[in-house]
């Protein structure tokens, strides 16, 4: 969340495993650390830079000691249209899978 907050790409996407899959609302999305960073760069600088993510509830289920999945359900304003025009209130739902011992847990 905080690397959303700051639209930061390179921050948000070290939280991913070298080999992971990113997929967002459109059914878009990038696999591999550098091209989920790639995929975030250029909406970070457009439709995303002043948005403002927080988490509203976080559900962690593990399916073995070192796997988890993680459902998150978030809330973000201050996103735009490609026009800049102001976007209401959005809200959605993220699930992770995160293994242990890859760092503070990767996704």
């Amino acid at each position: 969340m905080d690397a959303w907050n700051h639209h930061d790409a390179k921050a948000f996407a070290a939280q991913f495993s070298e080999d992971a899959d990113f997929t967002n609302v459109r059914g878009m999305g990038a696999s591999g650390r550098s091209n989920i960073e790639q995929f975030h760069a250029p909406v970070f600088a457009s439709i995303f830079k002043n948005s403002h993510q927080k988490y509203t509830d976080i559900k962690i289920r593990f399916i073995r000691a070192d796997i988890a999945a993680v459902d998150v359900h978030w809330e973000m304003t201050g996103a735009t249209d490609a026009a800049g025009n102001p976007r209401p209130l959005r809200d959605g739902l993220l699930t992770f899978v995160m293994v242990k011992g890859e760092g503070n847990g990767r996704l």
